[in-house]
């Protein structure tokens, strides 16, 4: 049984306090009569056993800036033996007056009022939240990207809702362009050659499936040095996976990818070469030379005869210089990752032919 079924019209005339006779519950209202239907507290207490009341108890109560004592007050109850108050003290406003009650034990159970819920006045108000349009993450207007390699960036993007983003372009060079919708992947389709056409333009898109937020980029070109007439020559490193003799994994690219990974490298005698690693690919995969397969993870040591280091790999401006001496003891040189084992591959040096040199997939 509920408290809405069990507690019946309360008529009480001043501030009471009163006990059970086990000391468990008190009662205070304020001076009105009113009607108040408990049941508002059904999740508070149990049914109170009419014979388990006691007399009310002379404790003064301030009211109103001053104590008044206690009178005789109607009840009415309907109630089942045996049971009793519980809850920790809950107050009930209904309007100005003010009910508490005060009880000990456990349980309760749910309210069926029509009377209302305890507290509750006047009107509520529901708000809803507009959706924010998603904002893209420090995206330049223009992106350099050196000729000869695929990738380009990753778009990165937030939204203050905390939704899903998705990412797509449109118009412009959109066809020759890729991004992961998910990731913001932003690569070529085919590498570019700088002699061919020197920018790309296009619109990036993020959404947030309800919203869309556009910018629009340039995507130069930069000239690499890629025959024997321009000094030094430009190999464009970037790093992606793939397999080789040393199993799959991350692997060296040399000017793109369609020669495949950890291609032979052929260079002149006398020649100036840069290993350009600015691509953000490279990051945490600096290059080396050795004579040793697989450099110091093969048990050997780096080569450091005419060699440079500019730059940090991973960005603008980074690469590997290397000045082959005209007079060179060695036919074959070996390339790989400082951090990494297994992501490099051969240099084969030849007689100056004014060729440059020769990418070629690995053999």
């Amino acid at each position: 049984m509920t408290a809405a079924a069990s507690i019946g019209l309360w008529q009480i005339d001043r501030l009471r306090w009163f006990t059970t006779t086990d000391g468990c519950a008190a009662l205070a209202v304020s001076t009105q009569t009113i009607p108040a239907i408990v049941d508002a507290l059904s999740n508070q207490i149990a049914t109170p056993k009419l014979d388990k009341i006691s007399n009310p108890q002379n404790f003064d109560a301030l009211q109103h800036g001053r104590k008044r004592p206690f009178r005789d007050f109607n009840r009415s109850y309907s109630s089942e033996k045996g049971s009793y108050m519980r809850s920790s003290l809950t107050p009930i406003i209904f309007g100005t007056v003010t009910v508490a009650l005060t009880a000990c034990g456990g349980g309760g159970g749910g309210s069926d009022s029509s009377y209302g819920s305890a507290g509750a006045s006047g009107s509520s108000t529901t708000t809803t939240s507009s959706n924010a349009a998603p904002a893209f993450d420090n995206l330049a207007s223009t992106i350099s990207v050196n000729e000869n390699q695929t990738s380009i960036t990753t778009i990165e993007a937030s939204d203050a809702d905390s939704d899903t983003l998705s990412f797509s372009l449109d118009g412009g060079d959109a066809q020759d362009l890729s991004i992961d919708e998910e990731t913001g992947v932003l690569v070529f389709l085919s590498a570019p050659d700088y002699e061919t056409k020197t920018a790309y333009q296009t619109e990036v898109v993020v959404s947030d499936g309800t919203t869309s937020t556009s910018q629009a980029i340039t995507i130069e070109i930069v000239d690499i040095a890629e025959t024997s007439g321009e000094a030094p020559l430009e190999i464009n490193i970037t790093v992606d996976s793939g397999s080789n003799m040393y199993g799959s994994g991350n692997k060296y690219y040399a000017n793109g990818i369609a020669v495949g990974e950890s291609p032979d490298i052929t260079l002149e005698a006398g020649k100036t070469y840069r290993f350009l690693q600015s691509d953000s690919s490279n990051t945490s995969h600096p290059m080396r030379l050795s004579l040793q397969a697989d450099g110091t993870h093969g048990g050997g040591s780096e080569y450091t005869s005419n060699i440079d280091y500019v730059g940090s790999t991973g960005s603008s401006g980074a690469y590997l210089q290397f000045k082959v001496p005209a007079d060179i003891d060695t036919e074959t040189l070996y390339y790989y990752c400082q951090n990494h084992p297994g992501m490099g591959g051969r240099i084969f040096i030849t007689a100056a032919t004014g060729t440059g040199y020769e990418i070629a997939g690995m053999n």
